[in-house]
């Protein structure tokens, strides 16, 4: 694989990873809002489960939206000198991750 072709692989699972990352953060917005629910069928087994299925549904992505940031933070470190991104995406990425 050439320089070249690494480069847009590693573009390309940058893009993907943050494209994942935001979609799971909107999800998590929308369930902490009420803008979007979660809704147990009729023949759910436990009524105490059902009544913290948005908040489970939630803490999981906003940790799966955590996970990606990161992974893409360290991909950006580890290509530093390869992905040629501006210092605002690059602030972007790492406030996102900064605890």
């Amino acid at each position: 694989m050439s320089n070249i072709e690494a480069n847009n692989d590693t573009k390309s699972r940058l893009a993907l990873l943050l494209q994942v990352a935001c979609e799971q953060f909107q999800v998590a917005q929308k369930l902490a809002t009420g803008e979007l629910q979660v809704i147990a069928t009729s023949n759910s087994t436990s009524q105490h489960l059902s009544s913290r299925t948005s908040s489970i549904a939630q803490m999981a992505l906003a940790k799966e939206f955590l996970f990606n940031a990161r992974r893409a933070y360290r991909l950006v470190e580890q290509g530093k000198g390869k992905l040629n991104l501006g210092p605002v995406l690059k602030y972007g990425i790492r406030k996102s991750v900064e605890v």
